[in-house]
């Protein structure tokens, strides 16, 4: 999701309901829809100021004004994980995943009871003796079979973590429909927990993979098929990198809201390589966990499926070529299904293996792009237009033009810095790493940006402190070390970094942007940093 700095005014829904919570982090839930959000701390203060009536210009301006601080990318993860949830005002959701579909809410004051007469009924069938529903033979119609038994898993689920939402005082307050999975199922709404402290969001979805395991239970005593769809449910519900009730369970006990994001990317990036290491960073030791956590997960399935799933599906194979009409046809597909599982789940955990394998490798290298000729009458960035004119010529001749094709890199976190990078044409995007392997978006690009001054002013073997990739075929002027120096000079030991980010944020701005670079590079030189306390009046 894009949106225009200063034409949208984000708001959120009339009806969605926030908490902050003990740690700093808020829950967003819409009744009416349906849909949650959880949100890191950095993004909660700009809940206040999303009334519909400032634009993204001005909730920026206002934050910086009363915290001292611009986080242009928090503002950015909220309003995509906002608007991706449809919880924003004038912003439709997104198409819904074709594996989860929402059929639609209803907001009844009975969700409870349903809630608590389907827990109910699932330890009476537990209790019950329903010995002469196991010898249902599993045959052709298996596939339905499995299918109820899914729904059944899916609804308990529901039910547990519903129940135990009213005894810890927030009530479901609506019914919902789902289809996950081509599994439709309806049960109480119960996202209304993004509301709750940590301790009781542990407690229900607990609860909630209690309601799976007692549902796969209760299919046992209905038949082979049955329990068959209720146990792919209870897989599907703990898994550790999923957001169903094992994920987020995880991640109410780690107490990060982006948990899942932290784990995927340890997985893929740092576990073989932070394996041989001897330095840790804070929560590694729960990250290493959850891989660990993920891996046995995905042997764990796949061992289910070759001890269950291949002799399942050849019983049904056998069982359609004896039948005839529908029967034969229903057999066959439901074997096809259950063969074609086996192979998914081998493939899952082989990718898995493979990127934890290839976070041994070397890390990017930078691109070295494609050297251009140089002469007098190319156009420099506008960064240098304050210069005199002979200095100018003289940093073209001491600097060098080259072009680098989409998804290069142009630079690669950490690596060393000796080279001043102004980008003439196309767009870029800069990219940070985070211990955990994580990657985070932190800006965009454009032509008249320049990146990498930050590693030549540390001095010495200064190192990168993130990445940037070519979105499009992009071509920059680049010095070295002893050409940024000169610019530096020229520009009468101006802040450079200072100078560089007040020309992105004129940039940005609707009515400055639309002006030339010289322009622009004019007004960067007359802005000056002040420190305003809450409450100071700006003009």
């Amino acid at each position: 999701m894009s949106l225009a700095l200063d034409a949208a005014r984000p708001a959120l829904l009339p009806e969605a309901g926030v908490s902050v919570r003990e740690d700093g982090t808020a829950g967003v839930h819409c009744p009416r829809t349906g849909r949650s959000a959880e949100l890191a701390p950095d993004q909660v203060p700009f809940l206040g100021l999303m009334d519909g009536t400032r634009s993204v210009t001005q909730l920026l301006a206002e934050h910086q004004s009363a915290h001292r601080g611009l986080p242009v990318s928090a503002l950015d993860d909220l309003l995509r994980r906002l608007g991706n949830e449809g919880l924003l005002q004038g912003v439709p959701a997104p198409s819904p995943s074709r594996w989860r579909r929402t059929l639609g809410t209803w907001p009844t004051g009975a969700a409870s009871w349903i809630a608590g007469a389907g827990v109910v009924a699932s330890l009476a069938a537990l209790w019950l003796d329903r010995t002469a529903v196991q010898h249902f033979p599993l045959g052709p119609w298996a596939l339905a079979q499995a299918a109820a038994g899914a729904v059944l898993g899916l609804l308990l689920s529901r039910c547990y973590a519903g129940l135990a939402l009213a005894a810890f005082g927030r009530p479901p307050r609506a019914l919902r429909a789902e289809a996950l999975v081509l599994v439709p199922v309806l049960g109480p709404d119960v996202e209304g927990v993004v509301h709750l402290p940590r301790a009781r969001r542990v407690r229900i979805f607990l609860l909630a993979l209690l309601g799976t395991a007692v549902g796969w239970a209760v299919c046992l005593r209905l038949g082979p098929a049955w329990g068959a769809g209720a146990l792919g449910v209870l897989f599907l519900e703990s898994c550790p990198f999923l957001p169903r009730s094992g994920g987020r369970l995880l991640s109410a006990l780690d107490g990060r809201v982006d948990f899942r994001a932290h784990a995927r990317g340890y997985i893929d990036r740092r576990l073989l390589r932070r394996a041989v290491s001897r330095s840790t960073f804070e929560g590694e030791g729960w990250l290493i966990a959850t891989s660990l956590l993920s891996l046995a997960w995905l042997c764990a399935a796949v061992r289910v499926l070759l001890v269950n799933g291949v002799p399942g599906s050849l019983r049904l194979l056998a069982v359609a070529v004896e039948s005839t009409g529908p029967a034969r046809v229903g057999g066959a597909v439901a074997a096809l299904g259950l063969l074609l599982l086996v192979p998914l789940a081998l493939g899952a955990l082989g990718w898995a293996v493979f990127r934890a394998l290839r976070s041994l490798g070397a890390l990017p290298a930078e691109s070295a792009g494609e050297l251009l000729p140089t002469g007098e009458g190319d156009v420099l960035p506008v960064l240098f237009s304050r210069l005199p004119e002979t200095e100018q010529q003289a940093l073209l001749k001491s600097g060098e033009r080259r072009r680098y094709p989409a998804g290069a890199t142009l630079v690669a976190q950490g690596a060393p810095g000796d080279r001043f990078f102004a980008l003439v044409e196309g767009r870029a995007r800069v990219e940070r790493e985070e211990e955990s392997g994580r990657v985070r978006l932190l800006a965009r690009l454009s032509a008249g940006d320049a990146f990498g001054e930050l590693a030549l002013l540390s001095g010495g073997e200064g190192r990168r402190t993130a990445t940037v990739r070519a979105e499009t075929e992009v071509t920059v002027f680049t010095l070295d070390r002893a050409g940024f120096e000169r610019l530096r000079t020229g520009l009468a030991d101006a802040q450079v970094p200072q100078l560089l980010r007040a020309t992105a944020a004129l940039r940005q701005s609707a009515f400055f942007g639309a002006l030339p670079g010289e322009r622009l590079c004019g007004l960067a030189f007359r802005m000056e940093a002040r420190d305003v306390s809450p409450g100071d009046l700006l003009a």
